[in-house]
């Protein structure tokens, strides 16, 4: 049976993965459970604790309502891995150009967590929470990770294009490793809140992913929900890598076509196809002695 917390007490309450936190029931933003857990906004979908254009952010909260058709949060079990999308969806706006500056704190997470030992210790924990029932209660979904190892470097952060009557726009695509932690407690919260010597309190697969190794121990989904071992499809995007040579979160050249290009596996055999081709035409020439076949020449373009 699924762990369920009263509003009124969650100022004391530990997190606990799939554990659902109880809204209020002034039907008001005073409802939310979120701002009474971790103190911080009580809308949208990203919830820092501190300034994300000082980068004084102390913790993350990511809230997803896991109904957006057009913008799918995806849970893949087969990877452990969690993919997130930013706050750019709208055209006419720059990809980090948003009210609540939710792809600029993506870039700088992704930044830091590509960096060396002293940047991914700065990088600042990722509680993720679900809408859930009744109300404005929500499911905790567990501690993340900015990427990881079973993700291409061009996976673990990229813009994506989408377009809305007739005009295109990027927003960010992003993916989280689920930490294999169980609970986060109340007495490391409150130090990171305090900015107190918070490492003390960490859990062990966090400190072991910012500190120790940076490969983040992820949680068996699969395992632990019985979900099925096939991701959600997201439909009706055109990803553009962010590769390291354009530098984290650098917005890439709007494309000259919302086509998909075809693979590079189809070319080549098409490519080896035509060369076939004329090889036997050209023996079958010089069979009948009329020496090899010439290609007709062609004006220069």
């Amino acid at each position: 049976m699924t762990q369920r917390f009263p509003f009124e007490g969650h100022g004391a309450a530990p997190l606990i993965v799939d554990a659902v936190y109880e809204g209020g029931t002034a039907n008001n933003q005073g409802d939310d459970p979120i701002n009474k857990l971790l103190s911080v906004g009580n809308a949208g979908g990203f919830r820092p604790l501190g300034s994300i254009v000082k980068r004084t952010v102390k913790y993350v909260v990511l809230y997803t309502s896991g109904v957006d058709p057009d913008w799918p949060d995806v849970l893949d079990p087969r990877t452990g891995g969690f993919v997130y999308h930013g706050d750019q969806k709208e055209p006419g706006r720059e990809l980090h150009d948003t009210p609540r500056r939710g792809n600029l704190l993506l870039r700088h997470l992704f930044e830091l967590a590509e960096g060396g030992p002293e940047q991914r210790a700065a990088v600042p924990p990722i509680f993720l929470f679900e809408k859930a029932a009744p109300g404005r209660s929500v499911a905790f979904r567990g501690l993340h990770a900015p990427g990881g190892p079973a993700f291409r470097p061009d996976e673990r952060l990229a813009a994506v294009w989408k377009s809305r009557d007739g005009k295109r726009f990027q927003n960010y695509r992003a993916t989280f490793t689920v930490l294999d932690e169980a609970s986060v407690s109340r007495a490391w919260l409150d130090a990171l809140r305090s900015s107190e010597d918070a490492d003390a309190h960490a859990p062990a697969a966090w400190r072991e992913w910012s500190t120790n190794t940076g490969t983040p121990r992820r949680l068996d989904i699969a395992w632990a929900t019985g979900a099925s071992s096939q991701p959600r499809r997201i439909p009706g995007t055109e990803t553009v890598p962010v590769a390291a040579s354009t530098g984290v979160g650098r917005p890439m050249p709007m494309p000259r076509s919302s086509s998909r290009p075809e693979p590079a596996r189809s070319r080549i055999s098409t490519i080896r196809r035509a060369a076939r081709s004329r090889l036997v035409s050209a023996r079958c020439s010089w069979g009948r002695g009329r020496g090899p076949a010439r290609a007709k020449s062609r004006p220069p373009s």
